[in-house]
């Protein structure tokens, strides 16, 4: 069975350093998702060569495969930036809105 994806929306957005070196920026997204049990993930969109900002997309399944009506949840989730940053850094998409955030990167850059 093909589970179908949607885009959602996110309330913030924080890049995260842990104080290691080299340093591993990871990118922590929270919102509402617009159901319980709803699994929300970031996914990183495909581009050949570097873009100067690369998409990051919020999207949720049905976590069991089924939605209800029975309200939202708050969610919390993060992805490791290492290798997937653009030039500048990543442009996180949500169902209304998009977001640029710089990423500082080893090189400087």
């Amino acid at each position: 069975m093909a589970q179908s994806f949607q885009l959602i929306d996110f309330n913030q957005v924080d890049v995260v350093t842990p104080m290691i070196y080299p340093p591993r920026p990871a990118l922590v997204v929270g919102g509402v998702a617009p159901f319980p049990g709803a699994e929300v993930s970031l996914v990183p969109l495909e581009h050949i060569g570097r873009p100067p900002y690369r998409g990051i997309q919020v999207v949720c399944t049905a976590g069991d495969g089924t939605q209800t009506d029975g309200g939202s949840a708050a969610y919390s989730v993060q992805i490791d930036l290492a290798g997937i940053t653009g030039l500048h850094g990543v442009e996180l998409i949500g169902a209304t809105r998009t977001a640029r955030i710089d990423v500082p990167t080893e090189d400087g850059a």
